[in-house]
């Protein structure tokens, strides 16, 4: 049972201050961009940069470029400069990585996608959010052999689900560091961008002549086994061609609402496009419109006060993107010109940066605790609590304590704030700027769980708990 909670706190005098310097500012946004003034962007390998964008004042806080060193110990990191639909961005589940794909090769290297992967590796490049060091050691020999290398996705960063364009495997799984990858995933052949939500593993595809043009299960939870089976969200089409969509990035606002990206270039058919869940099955409920060509690529967003906020890239054909930002009140909707790429460049994915989730450890249960949502100020997220086997209450608090349960090595980590007796709750942070860098902590505690040792202090019945998490608001 999912219940709804506003959390009320007068000018964060109950939360613990414990800002700290991060390297990417929650609440902005990153923008992935391919190419360099400099330089001509062709079909070669081109230089990769992550941007942050403060979408307040609609301002370019800093832009780190990844590596391109190609020595033995850093793979070089590009894409090509035409191929928009390489360049995919997700964020890690835990909210700490930025996951991109590309290639092992030198800027102005002939063709990328067109090599073999052992000549030319595939790379995965994992961003940290709080510190903004870069890992390009994950360079793959056995991946997108002369197919395109779109996409990846984590759920903390050590391990790397990706997409592309193969008959070996469109969807394959990796470790951080490695050098080989499992295919999970050979039909459809052609996908284009990946992520998850919520422990699910999605894709996207829209090959003309396939029998999906939408948002795709791979098999159940994050799978890492060859054999996944492709299931599309029931309500889109299955017709095969353009008319009906051709999608790239997508956002769940939650369980029933889904924000897609179309580039079907059909005019007014094209644009940020609204799905709602109702009765088993998705259906389209209108098309946020650009302009009469302009086709999205990358789409992120969140729910502020209730309403969702989406940042995305469009672009007409001729690759001249632009960064935008809508406010969904509906299909009348105006976007909002962020920025426009430099010349000879090309914006492709974007993300919103969430907010800071640290983990505490002292938990002795096999359950544990999944956060949804970017705990941004005026925002909603969900807290789950998965594989309990007793009673679950899941703890909100302010404060830490550290009691050691009798019998075991389970620790009640907070004190004892907002209880809630169920597996899953949500909870709304108040749009109150006196709670900016202040702390929310979690725990979840499974009460009556006889597998365990463990005593509850008062009354004395049987418990185990999670590890805890601690979240920075902005």
């Amino acid at each position: 049972m999912t219940r709804s909670i506003l959390f009320s706190l007068a000018a964060g005098a109950l939360l613990a201050t414990t800002a700290s310097a991060q390297f990417f500012t929650p609440g902005n946004v990153v923008v992935l961009r391919v190419g360099d003034p400099a330089l001509t962007l062709s079909s070669n390998a081109a230089p990769v940069f992550i941007e942050e964008w403060d979408t307040t004042a609609n301002t370019l806080v800093q832009s780190l470029e990844i590596p391109n060193s190609q020595t033995n110990a850093v793979p070089s990191f590009s894409q090509r400069g035409f191929s928009s639909s390489e360049g995919g961005l997700s964020v890690s589940a835990n909210g700490r990585y930025l996951i991109a794909a590309g290639y092992d090769r030198m800027i102005g290297g002939t063709n990328p996608g067109a090599e073999l992967a052992t000549t030319t590796n595939r790379v995965i490049a994992r961003v940290d959010l709080l510190t903004g060091l870069i890992d390009t050691s994950t360079a793959l020999i056995d991946a997108y052999d002369a197919g395109t290398f779109r996409g990846a996705t984590s759920v903390d960063g050590s391990s790397f689900w990706t997409s592309g364009s193969s008959g070996g495997g469109s969807v394959r799984y990796a470790t951080l560091g490695a050098t080989t990858s499992q295919d999970i995933l050979t039909s459809p052949s052609n996908v284009r961008w990946i992520n998850n939500h919520k422990g699910q593993l999605y894709i996207t595809t829209a090959s003309t002549g396939a029998l999906m043009q939408g948002v795709v299960e791979v098999g159940t939870g994050m799978p890492t086994t060859v054999g996944q089976t492709a299931t599309q969200l029931p309500g889109f089409p299955t017709a095969g061609v353009f008319n009906d969509g051709a999608p790239y990035d997508f956002w769940f606002a939650n369980d029933t609402t889904l924000y897609v990206a179309d580039s079907a270039y059909l005019g007014n058919n094209c644009g940020v496009q609204k799905w709602t869940l109702s009765g088993g099955t998705w259906t389209n409920q209108y098309t946020i419109v650009v302009g009469a060509t302009e086709c999205i690529r990358g789409l992120s967003g969140l729910l502020r006060n209730g309403v969702a906020e989406i940042w995305f890239t469009a672009e007409p054909s001729g690759f001249v993107t632009s960064l935008y930002k809508v406010t969904d009140t509906g299909a009348a909707s105006t976007p909002v010109l962020i920025q426009t790429e430099p010349s000879q460049t090309d914006y492709r994915g974007v993300r919103v940066i969430p907010a800071f989730i640290g983990t505490n450890p002292g938990g002795c249960s096999t359950s544990s605790l999944r956060v949804t949502g970017p705990c941004l100020l005026g925002t909603t997220i969900e807290v789950d609590m998965i594989n309990a086997s007793g009673f679950p209450f899941i703890n909100y608090s302010t404060t830490t304590i550290g009691l050691p349960l009798a019998n075991c090595g389970c620790v009640i980590l907070y004190d004892l704030g907002l209880l809630i007796g169920s597996a899953s709750s949500t909870i709304t942070v108040p749009n109150n700027s006196a709670l900016v860098g202040a702390s929310l902590f979690l725990q979840g505690f499974d009460l009556f769980d006889f597998g365990s040792s463990c005593t509850s202090p008062v009354p004395s019945i049987p418990i185990t708990t999670t590890d805890g998490i601690a979240i920075t608001i902005f």
